[in-house]
């Protein structure tokens, strides 16, 4: 159903943005295999040449199944108990569900977060599977209880991510002005016409709403 645009280039928009705003994301790549559109390449963060990684989804984390409701207050929760580094897993989680609301990131449910176990602990997996989206108008996460695309609701909770208010609301425009400044050039470099991104615009609008 999302044929009407070019959903490749748009999740490298994404990837590229992601990286500006100083969020972990894998290596990352765009090719053209045909007229039809794009596709996005992203390399295996779960494995290396000689080596495999442990890997669990915010899911199996958490203690969800599919259907069941989870909250962003969940995903932080585990990031405070089980991360070897708390307070830059929380920061880093707050940054990027920034990064998801002013992005239209609506996708993103439990298993699109998880944690890699290194030799000290676990660590927050990068991010993935980041796609601009204008259909849907709520998180799949909801916040505080709430789906809706806001980010003053998470600036409302900053404090469970071991965060001021101010802190909180310094990490959101960050993410606001650097989206806002570079997702056009991001979209022309990835070659999206125009009029495709007047079409897409509106993902970015939270990008200019005053925090």
């Amino acid at each position: 159903h999302h044929d009407e645009y070019n959903v490749g280039a748009w999740e490298m928009v994404a990837h590229e943005l992601a990286v500006k705003c100083g969020i972990s994301v894998p290596e990352a790549g765009l090719i053209q295999f045909s007229k039809r559109g794009s596709t996005f390449l992203s390399k295996r963060f779960d494995r290396s040449f000689q080596n495999r990684f442990h890997y669990a989804s915010a899911m199996t984390m958490v203690g969800a199944t599919d259907g069941s409701e989870a909250d962003v207050l969940d995903l932080a929760d585990v990031t405070e108990r089980y991360c070897v580094d708390a307070q830059k897993g929380l920061r880093d989680l707050f940054l990027r569900l920034a990064f998801d609301i002013c992005s239209s990131n609506t996708d993103n449910h439990l298993r699109n977060y998880g944690f890699l176990l290194a030799q000290e602990g676990w660590t927050p997996a990068p991010s993935f599977d980041v796609n601009p989206d204008i259909e849907k108008t709520q998180m799949s996460l909801s916040m505080d209880g709430s789906p809706d695309k806001n980010p003053g609701t998470l600036l409302g909770i900053a404090t469970f991510f071991r965060l001021s208010k101010d802190e909180g609301r310094n990490i959101i425009r960050y993410v606001q002005e650097t989206i806002r400044d570079h997702w056009k050039e991001e979209a022309s470099r990835a070659g999206i016409p125009r009029n495709e991104q007047n079409r897409l615009e509106e993902a970015f609008a939270l990008s200019y709403e005053k925090i």
